[in-house]
């Protein structure tokens, strides 16, 4: 997880008086069947999941539809990256849109300025990011 994710994370679940699970691994949909089952045996009143990216999400919608609980009722889950396997799972999976194609024309625009212009683009760039609501966080 991306410090600032992390950070982010964190600071609005302590603004709510809320005590965080953090759980780590590699940013796949196995982890994320591993993850719900964790937080089955040992967080049973979990009852929302922000996980690193859609792919880790999308493992624990697997797990949940496998051995509960249900997702979109008992447990909201929430991706990163807004991937299109977020439209077509069931549920259909909320996630945080970052945009990829403007990032990647940002880049591209600052790269090509760096190279044409010789202006060194600025260090840390920040786009909009976006709340795509579906199925897996409402209830």
């Amino acid at each position: 997880m991306t410090h600032e994710r992390k950070s982010g994370y964190l600071s609005v679940l302590a603004a709510h008086g809320l005590e965080p699970v953090v759980l780590t691994g590699l940013a796949t949909r196995s982890f994320g069947r591993f993850m719900a089952a964790r937080l089955k045996a040992d967080y049973a009143d979990v009852d929302g999941v922000l996980c690193f990216n859609d792919q880790v999400a999308l493992g624990v919608l697997s797990a949940c539809a496998e051995h509960g609980p249900r997702v979109g009722q008992k447990l909201k889950v929430i991706g990163i990256d807004d991937i299109e396997d977020c439209r077509d799972s069931f549920p259909s999976l909320t996630s945080v849109s970052c945009n990829i194609s403007d990032l990647a024309n940002a880049a591209a625009t600052s790269l090509l300025s760096w190279i044409t212009e010789g202006k060194k683009p600025a260090e840390t760039t920040r786009l909009p990011i976006s709340l795509v609501q579906r199925s897996s966080s409402k209830g």
